[in-house]
């Protein structure tokens, strides 16, 4: 473990949004913005230089569903696999989500994407995403504050989701190229 890594969320926050997995993505707001969390149990030094080596390209979508579900799709060079993860506002403290929406669009394009081994921050890197993704996301998170969805009505949307493949996804989304970064 990294002792100067610290994740702004708890580990029963990523078992919960990660529904149980042990392994898998979670992407949530922190007091500076976005945050996409990778839990994997063992570190080989294949994925800790993909992780390094950053994301090479990515995409936003909002999802025609009855509640709309903020998606994205980050592709890392392999051993890690392109994947797709989601938002969940209704996870996100009502004051945190409405601080990001107040932030402006600039520091709002700010993603710290974190490495862990069973949750235990191990890599960090600071990235920059393009503003354009900016207005969309907060137009997505402000129609989840205006109308406080329901949980299963939540869970329903992404499992329609989850029945397109990460390709189909993409397809739908905003695709933009590597965002800048480095390193932390």
């Amino acid at each position: 473990m990294n002792d100067k890594l610290q994740l702004t969320v708890s580990r029963t926050f990523l078992e919960t949004a990660l529904d149980g997995g042990r392994e898998g993505e979670v992407m949530t707001l922190g007091p500076e913005g976005l945050e996409l969390i990778l839990v994997r149990n063992g570190m080989e030094k294949d994925l800790r230089q993909a992780f390094r080596s950053g994301v090479s390209r990515y995409s936003y979508w909002e999802s025609f569903t009855p509640v709309p579900i903020p998606l994205w799709i980050f592709f890392f060079t392999p051993p890690l696999e392109a994947f797709d993860v989601f938002l969940d506002p209704g996870l996100v403290k009502r004051e945190v989500v409405q601080a990001f929406l107040e932030m402006p669009d600039g520091e709002c394009s700010r993603l710290q994407v974190f490495l862990t081994d069973r949750c235990e921050p191990c890599e960090k890197l600071d990235l920059m995403l393009d503003e354009r993704v900016v207005p969309p996301l907060k137009k997505t998170l402000q129609k989840h504050l205006v109308n406080a969805y329901g949980r299963q009505d939540f869970s329903r949307s992404v499992q329609t989701v989850r029945r397109f493949n990460v390709s189909a996804l993409w397809g739908f989304g905003m695709a933009f190229p590597r965002p800048m970064g480095k390193n932390a």
